[in-house]
């Protein structure tokens, strides 16, 4: 089940456009690498920016795909 069209605008929507890792957030939302995108949680994360992380969380929690990436960036491991 791809990422829907309503869950993308409203990432777009919530998600702090001056964000600097805005463009490479969108762009795993839309392309689904999962070592990239566990990356940018990661990064998100160490940059104090949990709203995005958990709009990002939600919005992988709806698409199958993203399920092993939610449960790597679980593990206490860093990158």
């Amino acid at each position: 089940m791809p990422v829907s069209d309503a869950l993308m605008q409203r990432a777009l929507r919530l998600t702090d456009p001056a964000l600097h890792h805005f463009g490479d957030l969108t762009a795993a939302l839309c392309l689904h690498p999962q070592r990239e995108t566990l990356c940018l949680l990661a990064r998100l994360k160490n940059d104090g920016q949990e709203a995005a992380v958990a709009l990002l969380e939600s919005l992988c929690n709806q698409c199958e795909i993203w399920q092993d990436t939610l449960l790597m960036l679980m593990r206490p491991t860093s990158l």
